[in-house]
């Protein structure tokens, strides 16, 4: 429905239209889950910027209108630093930073991507059509799932070579299943 009144209201400021009480419980809903995960460290967004304003604001929280004044009597530059990373009007979406504990033991990144997007929806509320999760956690994740499958192509290409080489040279199929048995499980004594 927020989008619907963006289009009807083109002429207006964008940041009128964006900052409405609904979006704003959306981006600290989305936070609050986010922050609620072990694997996930620091959590960036513009309930962040919130955070701090109303803990200036003596921790009353701002109303759309409030927000919408405040954004236009900001300088250029402040705007830039504080709300631009987080919000673009444009594009008409809000943007969520997070790190990744990478030194747990038991970390998953493929699982953890997928549980964030099936809770973003189920726990959160968003339709999954109006989220996408993405950065240099998914690209890593991705590249990882790449190097397992190569490595296990390229170890199954191996063994299938040495079988066979040893039914050649061997001409005997229980002999060589007896050679290989002994080169898989069998330790080489070091030189």
């Amino acid at each position: 429905e927020d989008m619907e009144l963006m289009a009807e209201e083109k002429d207006s400021d964008p940041a009128e239209a964006w900052f409405t009480s609904n979006r704003i419980e959306r981006i600290k809903a989305v936070q609050n889950y986010l922050e609620s995960q072990e694997a996930v460290g620091k959590v960036l967004s513009f309930a962040s910027v919130l955070a701090v304003g109303e803990s200036i604001n003596d921790n009353k929280p701002f109303t759309p209108f409030e927000l919408a004044i405040v954004y236009k009597r900001l300088p250029e530059d402040i705007r830039k630093a504080l709300v631009d990373p987080f919000i673009s009007f444009e594009a008409n979406e809000a943007r969520v930073s997070l790190r990744i504990r990478d030194s747990l033991p038991d970390l998953r990144r493929a699982q953890l991507i997928e549980k964030i997007r099936a809770e973003l929806n189920a726990e959160v509320g968003i339709p999954e059509e109006q989220y996408t999760v993405s950065g240099i956690l998914v690209l890593y994740s991705n590249m990882l799932q790449s190097l397992f499958q190569s490595q296990i192509q390229t170890v199954g290409a191996v063994l299938a070579g040495i079988a066979l080489m040893f039914l050649v040279l061997f001409r005997s199929v229980p002999y060589f299943i007896l050679q290989l048995l002994v080169n898989l499980f069998v330790k080489k004594p070091a030189s």
